[in-house]
């Protein structure tokens, strides 16, 4: 179908689709024009909705000119009940509305309310200065992803006055990928009004060089959110187009206006941006609550500074509703306002990351009355960035990060003269708050992220961290001087010792600690002298999670052993750890000698890596809560578990070990236990929930566990072994002895994967005799494992899997069945001799026997 009407080759009717009020046309491939050659009359006269969808061929959506040479209509303007407009796909169309300048004034948009158009690549304007005039009553205005569009509303030089001005109705603005976009408005627009904008989003205009006139600027009465996204050219939000119109000025005209109900301002990657408010706008951002502006290389200002074309001085910026400043990767800012010009904040959230340049804030910080959360990175040039606060001035603090911080010295300065003094913080930053009256309070700071802060010392000062009652994360990374967090506390009246602990404990509701190549870190929690000399901790009893990443010195966690009792840890990550003491009950060659085990009786994630003191096998009696323990690159342990502890392990799922050099066996047990064990008495050895084992790079493993564990695996689903390592046997025990007969046929009936890799020792898959059954497996892998000789069985109706050098072509078992197992017969001919194996796939593309070395496996039943 090539056109909706054809009066020249059909008889057609006279007024056909003049009562039409909606039009909806999807995929027609063939279709060029909606009427070849005169329209009928009266056609689409009553149009109201319109949508066109995937359309390739559509070049004109509106002949005009056709449509007004009919007599019949030439008083009635067309278009004029039209409300809606929805253009998608139309790779070929050009032009929306086709006509000559003669009829502009018989055709007008004066109902139409909602545009929206997407990807119309070939179309380089939207409304032409014929139709301009009539958008009385437009209200959405959406325009997507046409990388022709270079302009959109072109209005004529010569406009007269109306009762109701042009986009007066429009609300809401969106423009987004857009390449070739140069003007949103064109022409004069001093009779142009924009009261109702409430939503302006433009993203990826990279021709855009401005948004708004100053007549339009002047008119946003009702603006609420401007995003502006990747628009490389935008020097500047306002131009005035008194000047020439070719140069974009730097200064709108000297009177001030407003933009009384915007809240929120982001921009985002425009390379070419000066400054973002004209000064005359100081005054007119009453309801400011939200500024976001990141990746503006050539940004200088927020507000610019320069005497207005009256020589008229600088005017007090008022922003007293702002709550969020974000200021992210602004090379070339210095301020943000003069200093001593803003008035009234109440900065809930602030974040300023690598603005090298930014100095002139100190306005800002100091008025940090109600700030919820803040965050620097990149800040240099400051020794004291928040040069006063009183008592409260920090209590809504709830997020606080620090990043590569140059020469910051102290946060707070609370003392009388700015001297700093115990309590350190960043690459110059030596305090957090310096000690002096009055003290600064944190009550509400939840999460704080020092990363990068290279002369930090000491985080807390004893009266901050009694105020930091409700942080619940703190994490720390690469401070090179960090020693503490916590500086020694001052026993005094308001320190009161209660059986031991200090009381009330300092960081209550603290969850989360996190430290990461802090190289000087003695202490956690450093310690206090009561008067009668006894040690206290300084102990969080709500910690949940604890990792000590890359700390050499570190020396100390807790203290006293009766301390254990307040921890409940779940999550506890070790790793580079050098020094010989845990704490002082504690030593790395026997880290876990704890008494009665009650610092891990809740420890849901184990993760120890690069302890290179711990040798001994861990001690504690019981693990009922460990789900995930990871060990790697401790390259003195010999054995994992004590024997005792693997009767204690009920909830193990994940057992992972890596690159432990040294590593014999993962329980201990030397020829006493392993004669125990194959006579019963380690019947007890059990990991009911383990489902997944995880072994690499253990180039001294000799075995893994005792043949009589793996009656125990009933959740097992994954064995993974990747060498080098000597481990003869995946199960069983090199010198046990005489197998009991129980333990000869074992069913692991949920194990699904088994992979076996560069164990270049291994012989069999366990001791002579026993014979098990994976009926759930569905993958197979074993590789340069030269010593180990497999075989597999299949029958006539099943496929060979994919095994590599296979000898013999497979053929029909005769077998026997004895209690749910199949013994195999001394069959030659009906087997396949291989040395690697690597199948998956469904039941019925699996072996129906497998030998691995001695150990006959039964895939399926």
């Amino acid at each position: 179908m090539e056109c909706l009407v054809d009066p020249q080759t059909e008889k057609q009717d006279q007024l056909a689709f003049s009562n039409l009020e909606n039009l909806t046309m999807r995929e027609m491939a063939s279709l060029e024009e909606l009427c070849h050659g005169p329209p009928p009359i009266s056609f689409l006269q009553k149009l109201k909705d319109m949508t066109i969808e995937d359309c390739r061929r559509l070049k004109v959506v509106f002949e005009m000119d056709g449509l007004l040479e009919k007599e019949e209509i030439s008083q009635t303007p067309l278009l004029s009940n039209l409300t809606s407009l929805d253009l998608s796909s139309l790779r070929g169309l050009e032009s929306i509305w086709k006509s000559k300048s003669t009829h502009q004034y018989h055709a007008s948009l004066r109902s139409l309310k909602v545009v929206k158009i997407w990807s119309c690549d070939e179309l380089k304007a939207i409304f032409p200065p014929c139709l301009a005039q009539s958008l009385l009553h437009l209200q959405k205005l959406s325009i997507y992803y046409c990388n022709g569009l270079e302009q959109i509303i072109d209005f004529p030089q010569e406009m007269g006055e109306l009762q109701v001005r042009p986009l007066s109705n429009l609300t809401s603005l969106e423009l987004e990928l857009l390449p070739e976009l140069q003007w949103i408005w064109k022409g004069p627009t001093h009779l142009v009004n924009l009261q109702s904008l409430k939503t302006m989003r433009i993203w990826k205009c990279p021709k855009l060089a401005y948004l708004f006139s100053t007549p339009l600027a002047r008119s946003l009465e009702h603006l609420e959110v401007l995003e502006i996204s990747y628009c490389d050219s935008l020097e500047h939000l306002i131009f005035d187009e008194a000047e020439n119109e070719d140069q974009i000025v730097s200064n709108v005209d000297g009177y001030p206006f407003h933009w009384p109900k915007l809240r929120t301002l982001k921009i985002i990657n425009c390379g070419r941006l000066n400054y973002v408010f004209p000064i005359t706008l100081a005054q007119g951002l009453l309801y400011l609550e939200s500024v976001e502006i990141t990746d503006c290389s050539q940004l200088k200002q927020v507000f610019n500074m320069t005497k207005d074309k009256g020589g008229r001085p600088l005017q007090e910026i008022v922003l007293q509703r702002l709550q969020i400043l974000r200021l992210k990767n602004l090379e070339k800012l210095k301020n943000f306002c003069p200093e001593n010009f803003v008035m009234s904040l109440s900065l809930k959230e602030f974040e300023v990351r690598s603005c090298p340049q930014l100095t002139e804030f100190k306005t800002l910080l100091a008025n940090l009355k109600d700030d919820r959360k803040l965050a620097m990175d990149g800040i240099m040039y400051h020794k004291n960035l928040i040069p006063s606060v009183d008592p409260q001035g920090l209590n809504e603090l709830t997020f606080l990060t620090l990043r590569d911080d140059k020469e910051l010295e102290c946060l707070i300065d609370t003392t009388d003269q700015g001297h700093v003094s115990t309590v350190p913080l960043l690459p110059n930053l030596t305090s957090f708050g310096a000690r002096a009256q009055p003290s600064v309070c944190l009550q509400s700071l939840k999460v704080a992220v020092i990363s990068r802060c290279n002369k930090l010392k000491y985080l807390f000062s004893p009266s901050l961290v009694q105020s930091l009652v409700m942080l619940e994360q703190l994490k720390i990374e690469y401070c090179d001087e960090l020693e503490h967090i916590a500086t020694e506390l001052e026993i005094d009246d308001n320190i009161e010792s209660d059986g031991g602990f200090l009381h009330p404990p300092p960081l209550p509701k603290l969850t989360s600690l996190e430290i990461h190549s802090c190289p000087r870190l003695q202490y956690v929690f450093n310690v206090a002298k009561e008067k009668n000399g006894v040690d206290n901790a300084i102990l969080p009893p709500s910690l949940e999670r604890l990792t000590i990443v890359v700390c050499p010195r570190f020396a100390k966690f807790i203290i006293q052993q009766v301390v254990h009792k307040r921890l409940q840890l779940k999550e506890l990550r070790c790793s580079e750890l050098e020094q010989d003491n845990l704490c002082d009950t504690i030593n790395w060659e026997n880290i876990f000698q704890i008494q009665d085990g009650h610092l891990l009786l809740r420890i849901e994630i184990l993760n120890l890596e690069g302890i290179h003191q711990l040798q001994s096998p861990i001690q504690v009696a019981s693990l009922p809560c460990l789900k995930d323990l990871k060990v790697s690159n401790c390259n003195k342990l010999k054995s994992l578990f004590s024997s005792l502890l693997t009767r204690n392990l009920p909830q193990l799922k994940i057992l992972n070990i890596e690159y432990c050099e040294k590593l014999e066996e993962i329980i201990e047990m030397d020829q006493t236990s392993i004669a125990s064990s194959s006579q019963g008495h380690l019947q007890t050895i059990s990991f009911p929930s383990l489902q997944d084992i995880r072994i690499s790079s253990c180039s001294n493993l000799k075995s893994l566990f005792p043949i009589s564990v793996t009656c125990s695996f009933a959740n097992l689903k994954s064995i993974k072994i990747t060498g080098p390592s000597k481990l003869e046997q995946v199960f069983g025990y090199q010198g046990e002895l005489d197998i009991e007969d129980d333990q000869k046929g074992i069913v692991l009936p949920r194990l699904e994967i088994v992979d076996l890799s560069e164990l270049s020792d291994l012989k069999s898959f366990a001791p002579t005799g026993c014979y098990f059954g994976f009926p759930y497996m569905w993958s197979f892998k074993i590789t340069k494992s030269p010593k180990l000789t497999t075989s597999v069985i299949m029958d006539s109706k099943h496929p060979v899997p994919a095994i590599t050098e296979v000898t013999e072509e497979p053929q029909q078992v005769q077998n026997n069945t004895t209690e749910g197992f199949t013994a195999m017969e001394e069959i030659v001919d009906n087997q396949s001799t291989c040395n690697d194996i690597i199948w998956a796939g469904w039941k019925d593309q699996i072996p129906l026997y497998m030998t691995l070395g001695e150990t006959r496996i039964m895939l399926r039943y």
